[in-house]
């Protein structure tokens, strides 16, 4: 997400509102029942902002709450994926795929191939 649609998301209260409540993992029909609008028109307004769905954004926040869990703690990926939401081992698989491109293991190959490319200068 670049400066200006987080700008634009600071500036609008309802979508500041949406954002926050996905971000702690709330579904989205359960924040919409709280916005005393119909829901067409929110979810038209978010994605014009944010550039995402509701779900998406959800989708992608959880994804990156994951990784930072396994990166960060150097925790288990199956345990960070239940913590986080996800049913079971293969729905995070899933949706790393769809979002990253590739595999968890393929992303690290890469990254560690990034610093090696970056410290052998």
């Amino acid at each position: 997400m670049n400066l200006s649609t987080h700008l634009k998301m600071l500036a609008d209260p309802l979508i500041k509102y949406i954002c926050l409540q996905l971000e702690e993992g709330y579904k989205v029909l359960d924040i919409v029942k709280d916005i005393p609008m119909s829901i067409r028109p929110v979810q038209k307004q978010f994605k014009k902002i944010t550039g995402l769905t509701m779900a998406g954004y959800r989708n992608i926040n959880r994804l990156r709450n994951t990784v930072s869990q396994v990166y960060y703690k150097n925790g288990n990926i199956t345990n960070a994926a239940f913590e986080n939401g996800y049913t079971d081992h293969s729905h995070f698989m899933n949706e790393f795929k769809k979002y990253m491109a590739g595999t968890p293991l393929k992303a690290f190959l890469n990254q560690t191939e990034t610093i090696r490319h970056q410290f052998s200068k």
